[in-house]
């Protein structure tokens, strides 16, 4: 759930403050906000502290470091209302897509898939499309985000991948086709990743792969 840009920001660094108020779109800044504050809510969950006592770096197109914490590793993601965080003490990439009817979606099938991804949209609905669409953006920006500390969206049609059972995976997509949602997680212990649902929000399916 996203938070009102009116709402208290005094736990964010100045360089996230700065890059907060640079955002010109209210729901943007938004989606800014509650990513910063839900990696809070988690570190303070998971390793202790006041929300205050995280600062995380807000550099644009480069991922979010904890700072003075080298062992600890965040991802985030948000695509309209949904947020999703990630924290490891090992790189990790989350990465969350929603459907949108307005998009292009053969410009992007032909610029994020290889010709192998291509056929598998072969004699599907537009609906089909979209969800088999984002569940593969999910996969190739979430390997972005695990191993690439500056974003090169150019790599994204170069990476393959193989379905494997959860013993071998090294990379978890969930769908929520009743949501028109995907997330993906790429670590190296995603088959043992302790995930936490939102109320009344479960996927309706869980996909294994690896990557080549």
């Amino acid at each position: 759930m996203l938070h009102s840009e009116t709402s208290d920001r005094s736990f964010l660094s100045e360089a996230e403050e700065n890059r907060f108020c640079q955002i010109k779109l209210a729901h943007r800044r938004d989606q800014f906000f509650s990513g910063r504050l839900l990696a809070r809510q988690l570190l303070c969950h998971q390793i202790g502290g006041a929300i205050s006592d995280w600062s995380i770096s807000a550099e644009s197109g480069s991922k979010p470091i904890i700072v003075g914490h080298s062992n600890l590793h965040i991802s985030l993601s948000h695509s309209n209302d949904y947020l999703a965080c990630a924290l490891a003490d090992h790189p990790i990439g989350i990465d969350l897509e929603c459907e949108n009817e307005k998009r292009a979606t053969n410009d992007l099938i032909a610029f994020i898939c290889n010709d192998t991804e291509q056929g598998l949209f072969h004699g599907l609905s537009e609906q089909q499309r979209q969800s088999q669409l984002i569940a593969l953006w999910t996969i190739k920006e979430a390997w972005l985000k695990r191993h690439e500390s500056d974003f090169d969206f150019s790599k994204l049609r170069r990476l393959a991948w193989r379905i494997c059972s959860q013993n071998e995976a090294d990379l978890v997509t969930w769908r929520f086709d009743s949501e028109k949602f995907a997330l993906s997680l790429v670590s190296d212990c995603a088959t043992t990743a302790d995930v936490h649902w939102p109320e009344l929000c479960a996927p309706d399916k869980t996909e294994w792969r690896r990557f080549l």
